[in-house]
């Protein structure tokens, strides 16, 4: 199962982490997991400033600066964390998504 972990304070993006693999399909046909690794890599590349972020085999993780993250950044995530709840819904079996203030 993936395991999404997003730390919010005061409303705002903190800490965002990925944890293991969907094992919806044998391992490279695993569509659930190709699209969480789709998504999450994906949108750190559109961001606009560097953040401390972790990308190893089944985990991804990112920290933002204690100012936060930029505007543009901040809604490159909450658009991912809309991307992956949707995914989480779909597939309850696979992806659990879990927000924590």
């Amino acid at each position: 199962m993936i395991r999404v972990l997003a730390i919010y304070q005061k409303g705002k993006l903190v800490s965002f982490e990925v944890k293991g693999h969907a094992g919806s399909g044998e391992e490279g046909h695993d569509l659930v997991c190709a699209a969480i690794s789709g998504i999450v890599p994906g949108a750190f590349n559109a961001f606009l400033q560097e953040y401390d972020i972790e990308v190893l085999s089944g985990y991804i993780k990112l920290v933002a600066p204690s100012s936060g993250l930029q505007a543009h950044d901040e809604i490159v995530m909450e658009c991912v964390m809309a991307q992956i709840s949707a995914i989480a819904e779909s597939y309850p079996r696979y992806v659990k998504l879990t927000r924590k203030e």
